[in-house]
């Protein structure tokens, strides 16, 4: 999560999608090297970097883990996809290329 959006609708998480994979959590050392993953949302000619997550997060919280960190993000604001927290994976696999 790099911030929080608020509009009249309240206020969610917006995030980057870390260009990275595997089991074990990465070093602060390593959040700092690792770049965004860039995705496309069908013939749209843009490139997604930065997702909002509306709705509860209740579907996905056993996957997140807090890791009390401030790091900056790694783009400037900029437009961001949005999409509902049920519709993470589908999107992660559809946009990102990630099953």
């Amino acid at each position: 999560m790099i911030a929080l959006k608020t509009d009249k609708g309240g206020t969610y998480p917006e995030c980057e999608l870390l260009d990275w994979t595997g089991d074990a959590i990465p070093t602060e050392d390593e959040l700092r090297t690792i770049t965004f993953r860039k995705g496309k949302i069908g013939k749209w000619e843009g490139t997604v970097t930065r997702l909002i997550l509306l709705g509860t997060k209740r579907t996905v919280k056993d996957r997140i883990e807090r890791l009390d960190l401030t790091l900056p993000p790694e783009q400037p604001r900029g437009p961001a996809a949005v999409m509902l927290w049920k519709e993470l994976d589908n999107k992660l696999a559809d946009w990102f290329d990630l099953a």
